[in-house]
C-alpha cells in the first residue's frame, strides 16, 4: 500500500490551465522521425520509465498521458536554452504551481531514443510533490506522444511508437472513442447502470479514482449497508475510501474485479490498462484500442487506502 500514497501526486502535474497561451510543443523534428516503429523495454513495475539525453547527461522520464506537455524537473534548467515565460498549472489539485518555459537546445539537444526532440519544454520543481517524484528527471507528456500511434504491449513488455499514418489492425483489439480535456485523453465509462463517468487515462496512476460524489453513489449501489460520509480530500487528507467492482462491461469487452478510490478527480490507472495484453493509443484520429489478457488478475477486497498526499503510514490493509 506504501506505494498508492505516492502516486497520485504525479497526476495532472504540467496540465496546463486553460487560460494559458498556446505554445510550440516539443515534439520530434520532421527529419528526425524514423519510418518504422521505435521500441522500449518497459518494466512489470511502476512507472513506465524512458531513458533520455540532455547534453549527453542520462536522464530518466515518466511517459504520463496524465500530463499535456513535456517537463523536465528544476535541477535541469541550467541546461536548457533561453527562458521564454513563466506559466501556471493545475498542479496536484490543492495548489497552483508555476512553471518555467525554457527552449530545448539543439546541440546536441534533447534525445529520446531515436528521437532528437525540439521546441519548448517546461520545468518545475518536483520535490512540490514528493520526494520519490523528486528521483526522476522529466515526465513525457501528450506533446510528444501525439505524432505516434503509442502502444503498450503487456504481453512482451514493450512500449511502441509507431509511425501516426498507420492504419489500423484488427489485432489492436476493440476501438473506443477518445475524449481531449486540458489536452489529456479521456474515457467515458459506465461502471452501473446508473453510474458512468470521463475518466482520464493516466499511465502516471497506479489506481483507478472516481471522483467522490460519483463514488458515493457507486458505494450506495454496490454496498448499501455501508456508511460514507463525504470529506474533503486535503493535502492533509490521512485515508480515502475504496470499493471493489466486481464487473462491468466496456463496449464488447467484460472486467472483473476493479479496485476504485474516491479522490477529486477520475483517473483510469495502470491497473485497469494492465488487464490487457495490448493497449493502443491512436491520438491522431482520437482513438483508443484494447485487447484483453486471456485471464486478469483479481483484485482483493474493498479497502480504505491511504491518501496519496501523505507520507505512508502502516496499515493492517496494506498489501
Amino acid at each position: 500500500m506504501h506505494n498508492i500514497c505516492r502516486i497520485l501526486v504525479l497526476l495532472c502535474l504540467v496540465i496546463w490551465m486553460p487560460s494559458c497561451k498556446e505554445r510550440q510543443a516539443p515534439v520530434p523534428a520532421d527529419d528526425e522521425v524514423p519510418t518504422v516503429r521505435a521500441e522500449f523495454p518497459i518494466a512489470e513495475e511502476f512507472p513506465i520509465v524512458l531513458p533520455a539525453q540532455l547534453d549527453k547527461t542520462e536522464c530518466r522520464f515518466i511517459l504520463d498521458t496524465g500530463c499535456s506537455v513535456t517537463s523536465f524537473n528544476d535541477t535541469f534548467k541550467d541546461r536548457l536554452g533561453k527562458y521564454i515565460e513563466t506559466q501556471t498549472s493545475s498542479g496536484s489539485m490543492w495548489q497552483k504551481v508555476a512553471i518555467d518555459i525554457y527552449e530545448i537546445p539543439r546541440n546536441p539537444g534533447l534525445i529520446v531514443g531515436p528521437f532528437k526532440l525540439v521546441g519548448k519544454v517546461g520545468v518545475t520543481d518536483y520535490a512540490n510533490f514528493g520526494a520519490w517524484v523528486d528521483e526522476y528527471d522529466g515526465l513525457l507528456g501528450i506533446d510528444f506522444m501525439k505524432p505516434f500511434i503509442v502502444q503498450l504491449d503487456f504481453e512482451d513488455n514493450l512500449l511502441l511508437l509507431v509511425k501516426g499514418d498507420t492504419e489500423p489492425a484488427p489485432e489492436w483489439g476493440a476501438p473506443f472513442d477518445l475524449q481531449f480535456d486540458g489536452g489529456t485523453p479521456h474515457l467515458q465509462v459506465r461502471l452501473t447502470e446508473t453510474v458512468s463517468e470521463l475518466f482520464m487515462i493516466d499511465t502516471a496512476s497506479r489506481r483507478t479514482y472516481l471522483i467522490q460524489g460519483k463514488f458515493e453513489r457507486l458505494l450506495h449501489e454496490l454496498r448499501p449497508d455501508r456508511p460514507y460520509v463525504k470529506r474533503e480530500i486535503t493535502a492533509d487528507t490521512k485515508v480515502v475510501s475504496g470499493v471493489v467492482l466486481k464487473d462491468f462491461r466496456l463496449g464488447p469487452l467484460t472486467y472483473e474485479r476493479l479496485r476504485i478510490t474516491e479522490y477529486p478527480r477520475s483517473f483510469l490507472g495502470m491497473d485497469f490498462l494492465r488487464k490487457h495484453s495490448l493497449v493502443t493509443f491512436d491520438f491522431s484520429r482520437k482513438k483508443l484500442y484494447l485487447k484483453k489478457h486471456a485471464s486478469s488478475s483479481p483484485a482483493p477486497a474493498d479497502l480504505q487506502y491511504h491518501s496519496p498526499s501523505i507520507p505512508p503510514v502502516n496499515s493492517p490493509d496494506t498489501p
